[in-house]
């Protein structure tokens, strides 16, 4: 078996580059390190493309530039600050143009929420670089589609990827408690969406409607949220996205304190909050945008078999999968697809990354 794509360390380098051999030992050296599954190249998938936004450079220069504005941040330059933030925004903003510039290319209907083949980050720091690219990715190519300017596509890539900012100045051993924190606990991560926004608000090369990202990504609809309490019609709509996005990224991966969601369980925890934590019209707009189910997903059904999803229809949570192996585990010699829009009886029980597979797909 060969690599179909190249994997990707949580800093963005690459460590196996694309068709390079598959041998038992590093496979189990790969799972190990935190692949539960790969995109092979494999006879029976050729036709199945997955999309990348983009490119695997600019992946790598994302999390190199990230990680050393969240350095930079942490540190306190006493009289220097305004001078050396300056210089790590106008870094940050240089690297939204880039990711824009490629995210122009994409010339997708949908957006697919799918990191196979990049490593889980394992640290804070990491985990920070890999949700700030991600939700400026999505928020970019949602905005894109919707039809924003590349003006206001620049607005909301920095305010998302500068959205969680805040938390470099809260104490790490909260940041990562496992257990229930506490009322107070809880009060200095709240702090996070003050401490960015005052982090980025005299920044010249941060637009104020991006630095209100920062203050505003976990305010509610219905008033519920922090730290203002504000109502939906006082939220920036940037601060609305970037919050719905991230909402749906965190619940799809693990965290300290929970493993990760399914796709469709994010989806349902997001329309569960719709009206009162985000706006009703901007869940639906995700909805239709967002593959639940992205081709080259690894899949089990309900019926036991397993393969990966071919393609997408109109019904997100019912996309066509191609069978791979029958409910008994054996591979099969001849896959064949099931369009499960017209087999209402079968559903998708199981995302199989939970467990080693490897994906057959470009």
């Amino acid at each position: 078996m060969r690599l179909g794509k190249s994997i990707i360390s949580e800093e963005g380098r690459v460590l196996l580059g694309a068709k390079i051999e598959l041998t038992e030992s590093l496979i189990k050296k790969l799972a190990q390190a935190g692949f539960h599954y790969l995109f092979i190249d494999d006879p029976r998938t050729d036709d199945i493309t997955v999309a990348d936004p983009i490119r695997e450079e600019t992946r790598r220069v994302a999390y190199a530039t990230i990680s050393t504005a969240l350095i930079r941040y942490s540190q306190d330059y006493g009289a220097m600050t305004m001078q050396a933030h300056s210089l790590t925004s106008r870094m940050m903003s240089e690297l939204v143009d880039l990711i824009l510039d490629d995210i122009y290319t994409y010339n997708q209907d949908t957006v697919s929420f799918l990191n196979i083949n990049v490593l889980k980050p394992r640290e804070w720091q990491k985990h920070y670089c890999h949700n700030a690219l991600n939700v400026t990715v999505y928020a970019c190519l949602i905005g894109k589609m919707e039809g924003m300017s590349r003006t206001q596509l620049k607005e909301l890539g920095m305010g998302a990827m500068l959205h969680d900012i805040g938390n470099v100045r809260i104490p790490s051993h909260i940041l990562h408690k496992p257990d229930r924190l506490t009322a107070a606990e809880f009060k200095q991560i709240q702090r996070h969406t003050e401490i960015g926004y005052d982090l980025l608000k005299y920044d010249d090369n941060v637009p104020p409607e991006s630095a209100l990202c920062a203050l505003q990504h976990h305010e509610q609809v219905n008033g519920g949220g922090y730290p203002q309490g504000l109502p939906g019609r006082l939220i920036h709509p940037y601060s609305k996205w970037v919050g719905l996005i991230d909402a749906y990224d965190a619940l799809c991966n693990t965290r300290c304190y929970r493993g990760s969601y399914l796709p469709h369980e994010a989806m349902e925890a997001l329309f569960a909050g719709a009206g009162s934590k985000f706006d009703m019209k901007m869940v639906q707009t995700f909805r239709n945008r967002v593959d639940i189910y992205p081709p080259g997903t690894p899949v089990r059904l309900s019926t036991g078999q397993r393969g990966i999803i071919a393609r997408v229809t109109r019904m997100p949570l019912r996309p066509v999968v191609r069978i791979l192996e029958n409910e008994y585990g054996e591979e099969l010699p001849n896959p064949y697809e099931i369009d499960l829009s017209q087999h209402l009886n079968i559903v998708i029980d199981q995302v199989t990354g939970c467990e080693t597979m490897l994906v057959s797909a470009h």
